[in-house]
C-alpha cells in the first residue's frame, strides 16, 4: 500500500485530528494508568497518535519495523522535549523562562521530528526544510506557550494541533 501520495489536504486532516486527540487522551490521568519507564501512558499515547497519523503517511510504503522505530521517535521527541520545557533547560545548564523554555521546545521537536522522517521514512528534504521547521516550531512554540497555561482541555489541544499542523505542513512542502 502506497503511503506518501497523500493529499496535503489530507495529512493536514490528520494532523488536526491527532493534535485533537489530546482531549480524550486528557481524560486518562484520572485513571491511576502505569508508567513504563518513567513515561507516562498519555505521553505514549501522544506520541503514537503523532507518529501514526503524522509521520508514518510521509513513508513510501508500509513498513513495519519504520513504523515502530517512528513510534519510538516521535514519543523520545515528546517527552524528552516537553521535560526540557518543564524544566526551564536546567538539565542542559540553562535557566531559561517559561515562555522560552517551550517555544524553544517547539523549535527543537520540529527539527528533530524532520530529522525522523527524512531518516526512517526515509525522505528527501530540500536545504530549506530545517529553516522553514525552525520557523514552524518557533511560532507554534510561541502558540502552545500560550495555551498550555489554560486549564482548560480545549484551549490546551489548540497548542497540539497548531504545532502539529505546522510541522506536517513544513514537512510535507520541503520534501523534494
Amino acid at each position: 500500500m502506497i503511503l506518501n501520495n497523500k493529499p496535503l489536504t489530507t495529512r493536514l486532516i490528520l494532523s488536526i485530528i491527532s493534535g485533537a486527540l489530546v482531549i480524550p487522551l486528557s481524560y486518562l490521568e484520572s485513571f491511576d494508568l502505569p508508567q513504563i519507564y518513567s513515561i507516562s501512558m498519555i505521553d505514549i499515547l501522544i506520541g503514537t497518535t503523532f507518529a501514526l497519523l503524522v509521520m508514518v503517511p510521509f513513508q513510501k510504503r508500509i513498513h513495519w519495523l519504520k513504523i515502530i522505530l517512528m513510534i519510538v521517535a516521535s514519543i523520545a521527541i515528546y517527552v524528552g522535549v516537553a521535560n526540557l520545557a518543564v524544566t526551564n533547560y536546567k538539565p542542559l545548564s540553562l535557566n531559561l523562562s517559561y515562555t522560552i523554555s517551550i517555544i524553544t521546545s517547539g523549535i527543537l521537536g520540529a527539527i528533530l521530528t524532520g530529522l525522523a522522517v527524512q531518516f526512517i521514512a526515509p525522505m528527501a528534504l530540500t536545504k530549506k526544510a530545517y529553516v522553514v521547521l525552525i520557523i514552524a516550531g518557533l511560532f507554534a512554540g510561541w502558540v502552545f506557550s500560550y495555551t498550555i497555561q489554560s486549564s482548560n482541555i480545549f484551549i490546551n489541544a489548540i497548542g497540539f494541533i497548531v504545532w502539529q499542523t505546522m510541522v506536517c505542513f513544513s514537512i510535507y512542502s520541503s520534501k523534494k
